[in-house]
Order: structure tokens, then C-alpha cells, then sequence
């Protein structure tokens, strides 16, 4: 022969190797746009596991607010209790909030640079 070696008109494997992680690369790419298609501009999706934290998170902090409500008196007679009522009757209609926005099937948060 012409001296050829025996790999010869093989593509070397460092080459393969690179087209394999290009490919796995843009695969990710691929999936990663079909997940955030429809989400608004400077947003992401959040995750199935993301949302069932935050509900759980959700449920501890409610469940300790509406401790601590009920732990004061039932009459307000001082300005300081009243005021304390008041605040976490905030906090909890702020985590009524939040529980209704995680209740949905898509959640939408702002991403993170």
C-alpha cells in the first residue's frame, strides 16, 4: 500500500467525542426553550419541586403566624396588642396570596442575574 495506517479515513474519536457533547449541549438548549416558551420576557418557569417547597415553606409559616395569633388575648385592650393582631393578620393574608399564586399549575418568576 501507500503507507497508510490502519485507522486511516476514520473520524478520530476526540472528534465524535466533541460532536456528541455539542449535540447533548444544544439538546439541552432545545428543552430549556420549549419549557420557557409562553413565559413572559425576563421570567422563568418554576420547577415542580420549586413549588412544592415553597407551598410546604408556605404551610409552616402559617401555621406558626396563626400560633402566635392565637396566643393573644381575645379582647385588644392595649394599642400594642392591637397592633401586633393587626400584623400578622397582614402576614397571613399576604401568605393566602402567595399560596394562591404557587397553587397554580405554571408559576412565573422573575430570573435571578
Amino acid at each position: 500500500g501507500l503507507g497508510r495506517h490502519g485507522s486511516y479515513g476514520k473520524v478520530p474519536k476526540y472528534l465524535m467525542d466533541r460532536k456528541a457533547a455539542q449535540e447533548s449541549e444544544e439538546q439541552l438548549r432545545r428543552e430549556e426553550a420549549e419549557r420557557s416558551a409562553g413565559c413572559p420576557p425576563g421570567t422563568r418557569l418554576v420547577t415542580e419541586e420549586e413549588r412544592a417547597n415553597v407551598l410546604a415553606t408556605i404551610a409552616n409559616r402559617e401555621k406558626e403566624l396563626k400560633k402566635q395569633l392565637q396566643a393573644l388575648p381575645f379582647v385588644t385592650k392595649t394599642l400594642s396588642v392591637a397592633n401586633k393582631k393587626k400584623e400578622l393578620e397582614g402576614r397571613l393574608d399576604e401568605i393566602e396570596e402567595a399560596r394562591a399564586q404557587y397553587s397554580k399549575p405554571r408559576v412565573y418568576v422573575a430570573l435571578e442575574d
